[in-house]
């Protein structure tokens, strides 16, 4: 069933239309027999958007940078880059809960896999945890020596003037990129060897841009870095194709040497003097295609987002006053018609089998268990909260307890059971689901820009209702298009393609094809909905 619940529960504003007990029928059924002609395919993203607000005099305008003291942005980021990195390690290899010991634990119980899998997939997570735990304290102040290149930040916080044009990389294109003047921030040290290259634009006028990053982009850099990092951990810390393999790349050798901290009889993989030379020669490559990946002019894309912005709100008439007193909305009501997600493991977690995640889920403690162990896609019904409150084993699968809750009158609850379907992930599968839990929240926001520019906010109290100043029916057509959209499973089918990407996924990517995806829902500017 596709998601009733914020046309509903906007039913303060919509029952004021003769028809709003259909419409309410209506969303409840939509998805239910979608029309097969339906366009599904994004648009070309270069074409212009339809506008329909025909010369709005509230018409967004772009608002003015306000760039950041440099001096202090630099300060801010040397002071903060140690301590960050520290934090990045204790979570993802060192800390409570990490990553590596979760992948450890999950190995033991994977059943598909022989005794000689077993053994390579543990020691080399073994190596890698281990060359965390010696060489922690050293990679914090110098990352780089161990394969860690971070760049990108340094570029926004050390240069008043960044040089923009492509980099080419490990057989990738990357195009509008910046960097510095400074041995740190021009990626010469990054970008070498045959077939790679750094390329100013041909225009001039386009091949130098001042730095005009405000202090709160600077300040979030490395919040927003370090978040992606994690998410991008499984694949440039623990690739599976970078598993040596014993007896072919290395051997046992029957005791302990110096140079082995992991506690295992091997020698180094062959052609290497060190597991850490092997483990730094699979990480630098990839993690300069992440910080690649990262590299964004911040004034572009604030750019790109006000023009996301404006694409939603180009989806809606001129505004039209709306008066008339609220009409209630019985939230128990509600919270009974919303849709029932199926909670998703996060990224973190969902390479664990069943019975480890169980057992992690069960020993964690802290109040915001459910939070930290899973995401809903929930994009759009932002007034109502999703908890799970227990996992349980039936028959080798894990089920979830999930409570919701109204955001507004808190008693307002419900819950349910559901199946889950994100647990012993691996390959493809895990990569969708790592970027899935980017891309949800990405969409999220785009919607809650949408709230507000019709008089709502996060919490979507219909109350506030009557501060609207756009069509109700257009509210609910736009809220309407949008829930069939989001549930449609071709809509699901092209998104996991895009986040089946290891390399080269970004939130704009997944912002972009969904908006694409409801202007390709218009006919004539009109919405599909008689």
């Amino acid at each position: 069933m596709i998601p009733a619940v914020f046309a509903s529960a906007l039913s303060g504003v919509i029952t004021r239309h003769k028809n709003s007990n259909n419409e309410y029928q209506l969303v409840n059924q939509a998805g239910e027999g979608l029309d097969p002609s339906t366009p599904t395919q994004p648009n070309d993203p270069n074409a212009p958007v339809a506008n329909n607000n025909n010369g709005r005099a509230d018409q967004a305008q772009e608002k003015p940078r306000q760039p950041a003291n440099l001096a202090t942005l630099k300060t801010y980021i040397d002071d903060k880059m140690s301590d960050t990195i520290g934090e990045f390690i204790q979570a993802i290899f060192l800390g409570k809960d990490n990553l590596i010991d979760q992948r450890i634990a999950a190995i033991q119980n994977q059943s598909d896999l022989s005794f000689e899998e077993k053994f390579n997939k543990t020691l080399y997570y073994s190596q890698i945890k281990a060359f965390f735990a010696k060489n922690q304290n050293e990679i914090k102040t110098n990352p780089s020596k161990f394969g860690l290149d971070i760049v990108y930040p340094y570029v926004l916080s050390a240069n008043a003037e960044f040089n923009k044009g492509k980099i080419v990389f490990n057989n990738k294109t990357y195009e509008n990129k910046i960097w510095g003047n400074t041995d740190t921030t021009n990626y010469k040290k990054e970008v070498t060897g045959e077939g790679n290259s750094i390329t100013p634009n041909a225009d001039p006028q386009k091949a130098k841009v001042q730095n005009t990053t405000s202090d709160e982009e600077g300040k979030n850099v490395l919040k927003t870095y370090f978040n992606a990092l994690k998410q991008s951990a499984t694949s440039i810390f623990l690739n599976d194709s970078d598993l040596p393999g014993v007896g072919k790349d290395y051997d046992i050798n029957g005791r302990v040497t110096d140079t082995n901290d992991a506690g295992v009889f091997s020698n180094p993989p062959k052609n290497f003097n060190s597991w850490d030379d092997y483990i730094i020669s699979k990480i630098r490559p990839r993690f300069i295609d992440f910080d690649l990946e990262q590299n964004k002019d911040p004034a572009e894309q604030d750019q790109q987002n006000q023009q996301n912005n404006q694409a939603v709100e180009n989806l809606l008439p001129p505004t039209v006053p709306v008066e008339g007193k609220q009409v209630p909305t019985d939230p128990k009501e509600l919270i009974e018609n919303i849709p029932r997600f199926v909670p998703k493991v996060r990224s973190l977690y969902s390479t664990l089998s069943s019975s480890a995640l169980l057992n992690r889920f069960g020993t964690y403690n802290e109040a915001n268990k459910s939070d930290v162990f899973f995401y809903f896609e929930n994009p759009i019904n932002t007034r109502f909260t999703y908890k799970v409150t227990a996992l349980n084993n039936n028959n080798g699968k894990v089920n979830a307890t999930v409570q919701i809750q109204d955001s507004v009158d808190k008693n307002a609850t419900t819950t349910y059971t559901r199946e889950l379907d994100t647990v012993g992930l691996s390959g493809t599968e895990q990569q969708i689901n790592q970027n899935r839990e980017l891309a949800y929240p990405a969409m999220q926001k785009l919607f809650l820009n949408f709230y507000e520019a019709v008089g709502l906010n996060a919490d979507l109290n219909y109350g506030d209702a009557t501060k609207v100043y756009v069509e109700p029916q257009t509210i609910f057509q736009m809220v309407y298009l949008a829930m069939r959209a989001i549930n449609k499973p071709e809509f699901k089918d092209d998104l996991n393609i895009i986040l089946s990407r290891s390399f080269g996924y970004s939130t704009e990517q997944s912002n972009s094809y969904f908006l694409n995806f409801l202007r390709n829902q218009l006919v004539n500017t009109q919405f599909l909905y008689w």
